[in-house]
């Protein structure tokens, strides 16, 4: 898509529209939470709430959580790498310890991590990992290059040392 300043792309959510100002972000509407999310990646964009024609610019590594029925804003810094995910198709990690990985995990992938008291948490790892579709894939490299096992049932994972 061709940058053009004078008609700027407008993601159009509802209650909530993000005007794309040159940018990678993530933006997901609830509607049975009734709560719009923005996260920015990197560039800008302007968050308008259409209801009350409320405007918020966002920077890099800021998200952006609009309570669609009572207009209520929270904005927070976050670690954005993990929302970028998506687009990267990489899961990366810096100075992670598994409890972090762990954390990582449950979030892209909608399982419950548990982690053996017998892990080292002190270590910590760096790299990225392939962002795959079968979570099976995504434990198999971690478990190659970080010193732990995976055992999974269902929705739940455990990670532990041998």
């Amino acid at each position: 898509m061709t940058k053009n300043r004078r008609r700027p792309f407008v993601v159009a959510g509802g209650p909530v529209d993000v005007k794309v100002l040159g940018t990678k972000f993530d933006f997901a509407v609830s509607r049975e939470r009734q709560l719009a999310s923005v996260s920015l990646i990197e560039g800008s964009v302007e968050v308008r709430d259409v209801k009350r024609d409320a405007r918020m610019l966002l920077r890099p590594n800021q998200r952006l959580h609009i309570n669609t029925l009572t207009g209520r804003q929270n904005m927070e810094m976050m670690d954005t790498r993990i929302v970028a995910a998506w687009h990267d198709r990489l899961i990366p990690f810096t100075n992670a310890n598994v409890n972090t990985i762990a954390r990582t995990i449950e979030q892209l992938y909608g399982v419950e991590v548990h982690v053996a008291d017998n892990v080292d948490n002190a270590e910590t790892y760096s790299g990225a990992v392939y962002l795959a579709s079968n979570i099976d894939s995504v434990l198999k490299l971690v478990q190659s290059t970080v010193p732990i096992k995976y055992y999974r049932r269902g929705n739940a994972v455990w990670l532990y040392k041998e």
